[in-house]
């Protein structure tokens, strides 16, 4: 990662060097960029699965740094096609510690909610059964984790039983990291 590049004080009528622009305008972006703080990673279009084994939701993963700390809140709109059916989100990441607490809603009745802890990649109970098929009903997931490796977390979904699960377009991720 580059290092941060404490801006020049500018003084009216001294030119500015090439190197003083050089460091202050190329190191200065991509320190930012390498934290990766305060990111938006929105899906762009709508996803569907029909497996009931937890896949990558594409669209919704970022890079992560070792010995860096992240939370990540999902919003998530999704439904079923069948009411036989439901949803359940995860995560898959680069080793280190981990914890996830689902909001899961669509269950039983338009008000319900079904609360979910996980710490383990690749897990996560879910919705059973959609009250209403095709119906989008709203997930909120937040994750806090340490990152011991760099690599990519992603965002992991499947169907519960039955049915085709829609990730709609406009579902997003906020990332924070230190």
């Amino acid at each position: 990662m580059a290092s941060w590049t404490t801006p020049p004080t500018f003084v009216d009528g001294v030119p500015l060097t090439a190197t003083e622009l050089n460091a202050y305008l190329r190191d200065n972006p991509q320190y930012l960029y390498d934290r990766y703080v305060n990111a938006n990673v929105i899906l762009s279009s709508s996803i569907t699965t029909s497996s009931g084994s937890f896949g990558t939701a594409t669209g919704l993963t970022f890079p992560v740094s070792n010995g860096k700390n992240y939370s990540v809140l999902a919003l998530l709109w999704c439904s079923n096609s069948s009411t036989s059916g439901g949803w359940a989100f995860g995560f898959n990441a680069p080793t280190g510690n981990y914890n996830m607490f689902a909001t899961y809603s669509g269950e039983t009745a338009d008000t319900s909610q079904d609360h979910e802890w996980q710490n383990a990649t690749d897990t996560g109970t879910g919705v059973a059964t959609a009250q209403v098929a095709d119906r989008r009903y709203f997930q909120r997931i937040q994750f806090n984790f340490n990152a011991s490796a760099s690599g990519t977390w992603s965002l992991r979904w499947k169907r519960t039983t039955a049915g085709t699960v829609t990730l709609y377009a406009g579902s997003v991720l906020l990332v924070n990291s230190d």
